[in-house]
């Protein structure tokens, strides 16, 4: 009300009033007027002062204001004082709200409100708030201020210390101590607490905000940020999009994700505002998977992690890089495991979680030791592997300058396989420019591919295998005095093959075993050898060169030649035998039969006996002999030959029996049991009988 009809107003009624008066002397009956009692005045400074409830109404151009009060001061600069005060501002077509309390103090033309004792504030969509003192301006549409709050809206409530209200946007900010709480749904669901140093709602722009070590309970998790922003769906207050950021932590099941943190996190939700379906987590990031059963499963962290879930909670799409690094704990039959990356991509499906992840730019990948073994350390350039039941990797595939150790094993390849549950390794060269290769304290070895299970050691070689065995024997083993202990067997085969558990090697394919300084060689098409019971057999086209009857004028290293069809060496019953076409030069002179048994002094590699059996012929001293059966008694050097006939021939001369007993170095031949000496075959030899 414009001051010219503020004092209109006071003009008519004074005039109403002297117009009374007039009239009653005119024609009323005169009496004594009763004494008049001063009005108690509510301020001295007032220009007027309104009692009784009176309502004064003022429409402006875009919306109305309705004050109601118990009593109003007027003063001379247009400012008013309320109590009782009540101010309903209605937004034509819009929000409108009112503001209510013990007293009010208003500035002129209703431009500013400070309102105190027992605030109330009531918005046209549902939003009501006490508070005890606060300030309101038209310029700027926001109702301040300083003191607690408590509002209510639908199924949220909350309290704070200090606010404002923005009548514009609908948004209430709580400036410090602030506590929302959400409802559940009718369905149970849905319910959120939240705690902050700050916040703010706006219903208009659809988000809340809340600062200053934030902590919000959510759908069973735990959410805590130093800010966090929660962006809400277009038809309800749940959220679409959740931003954390600083120290942001999320503890409790989403899914597959059990807990993860980072700087910043970012999380979207599917149209229910309650299914996860993406998460972006920045900086020194977490987060820590769930097994099947609910239990803590792989842990992951990089500086950034995407992850993407199906509506079941299953991981289907994971990335990360910068300081990457995976842990899988161990299990009552798996040892833990770690793999370290600058990047991981990763995949799977809906209902089973993760199937595959590949790690690339220079990877780790560490097993730590399981009942009693090694560390394990496998290092590649990419790797990539597959998962079951999102958790366990079934088998790890390197590519790239592949590396692995275990305690003294030692691999290497261009790319390799290893099948993490059976503790197998596949060394393997793509272009065949490096050949894998592999050493321990037992062997080294080179080859086309290279097969390992790790434990107990077995291990399978092909394509141009060289080898070495270490020399020196280990515990548990026997070996074979066909080789020194003192150095190195050489092995060159197309095929290698080694059983810990039994201790046989076995190597096939033009197969060599060699020792360079000893002399001592076997080649064969296929030979073995077990380390523990120290048997060594050798088939097809056999060629040695062994320590055996051999002879002291052929040099230090005193080998002798055989040849044969197999071989075999039983070290424990100190026996050597050659079959098939059998044939051995040596102490006993040249030897061909179809077998061919050599025995043994306990120690060493003496010979005490060799028998010959079917086809034999023997050259000794200048004499061939030829029968059935030939045994040779190296104490006396003394040769006997049975079967029918048996023949001995020295140039010319030639002698037949049954049995025939010769001795090497001397003419003492025994035919029958008689000495006798050979004869003249047909009296055409002209030399001198013997």
């Amino acid at each position: 009300m414009a001051r010219w009809q503020r004092h209109a107003r006071l003009g008519l009624g004074i005039f109403a009033v002297g117009f009374a008066i007039a009239l009653w002397f005119l024609t009323g009956v005169r009496q004594v007027p009763a004494p008049v009692q001063g009005v108690e005045r509510l301020d001295p400074k007032a220009v007027s002062e309104i009692k009784g409830g009176d309502v004064v109404q003022i429409k402006g151009a875009t919306r109305d204001v309705r004050v109601e009060f118990v009593t109003q001061i007027l003063y001379g600069d247009g400012a008013s004082k309320y109590t009782g005060f009540k101010a309903s501002i209605d937004n034509r077509g819009g929000r409108s709200f009112v503001i209510a309390g013990d007293e009010a103090h208003v500035a002129p033309e209703l431009s500013a409100y400070d309102v105190r004792g027992n605030v109330t504030l009531h918005t046209s969509d549902g939003l009501t708030a006490q508070t005890p003192q606060a300030t309101f301006a038209e310029a700027d549409g926001i109702l301040r201020g300083s003191g607690p709050i408590t509002f209510q809206r639908e199924r949220m409530t909350g309290s704070g210390v200090g606010f404002a209200y923005d009548r514009t946007l609908d948004r209430l900010e709580l400036r410090d101590k602030a506590v929302i709480n959400v409802a559940p749904a009718s369905d149970g669901t849905g319910g959120m607490a939240v705690r902050s140093g700050s916040a703010s709602h706006s219903r208009l722009e659809r988000f809340m905000r809340f600062e200053r070590a934030t902590r919000m309970e959510r759908l069973g998790q735990v959410i805590e940020a130093d800010n966090a922003t929660v962006f809400l769906l277009k038809e309800r207050d749940e959220p679409e999009n959740v931003e954390l950021r600083g120290n942001s932590r999320i503890t409790g099941a989403a899914g597959s994700l059990q807990a993860m943190q980072a700087r910043d996190i970012n999380l979207n939700y599917a149209a229910d505002g309650r299914t996860l379906e993406h998460t972006l987590l920045i900086g020194q990031s977490g987060i820590q998977m769930a097994r099947p059963d609910g239990s803590p499963g792989q842990q992951l962290v990089g500086d950034t992690i995407d992850v993407t879930l199906a509506a079941d909670g299953a991981v289907t799409s994971l990335n990360a890089r910068d300081s990457v690094r995976l842990t899988l704990p161990a299990t009552a039959n798996t040892a833990a495991r770690t793999v370290t990356a600058p990047l991981l991509t990763a995949s799977g499906q809906s209902g089973r979680g993760l199937t595959s992840m590949t790690f690339e730019n220079g990877v780790v990948f560490v097993e730590e030791p399981f009942k009693g073994g090694n560390t394990r350390t496998g290092r590649a350039r990419t790797l990539t592997t597959a998962l079951s039941d999102g958790e366990a990797i079934d088998a790890a595939t390197f590519s790239g300058g592949f590396r692995f150790e275990d305690g003294q094993l030692v691999a290497e390849s261009p790319d390799a396989v290893y099948s993490v549950t059976s503790g197998a390794l596949a060394l393997r060269s793509s272009d065949g420019a490096k050949r894998p290769h592999m050493h321990d304290e037992r062997v080294s070895i080179d080859a086309a591919t290279i097969d390992l299970t790790l434990s107990p050691r077995q291990l399978t070689a092909k394509g141009r295998v060289s080898a070495q065995l270490s020399p020196g024997q280990r515990p548990g083993e026997r070996g074979t005095t066909l080789f020194s202990d003192k150095e190195a067997v050489l092995i060159t085969a197309e095929n290698f093959a080694f059983d810990e558990a039994a201790g046989e090697g076995s190597y096939t394919g033009r197969a060599t075993l060699l020792q360079q300084e000893s002399g001592s060689s076997i080649r064969a098409e296929a030979i073995s050898l077990n380390q523990k019971t120290g048997v060594l057999t050798a088939k097809g086209n056999v060629l040695t060169s062994l320590p055996l009857a051999s002879r002291q004028e052929d040099g230090a290293k005193g080998n002798s030649v055989a040849r044969a069809s197999e071989f075999e060496f039983d070290d424990a019953k100190r026996r050597a035998v050659f079959t098939k076409q059998a044939q051995l030069d040596g102490a006993q002179g040249n030897l061909r039969a179809n077998r061919i048994e050599l025995t043994l002094a306990a120690q060493g590699n003496d010979l005490e006996q060799l028998t010959a059996d079917g086809a034999v012929t023997v050259a000794v001293d200048k004499r061939d002999a030829t029968g059935q059966k030939l045994v040779y008694h190296p104490a006396d050097q003394r040769y006997v030959l049975s079967g029918t006939p048996v023949r001995l021939a020295q140039g010319c001369q030639e002698l037949t029996g049954r049995t025939l007993t010769f001795f090497r170095g001397s003419d003492k031949i025994l035919v029958d049991g008689d000495e006798t000496r050979a004869q003249t075959r047909g009296g055409k030899c002209s030399e001198p009988p013997m």
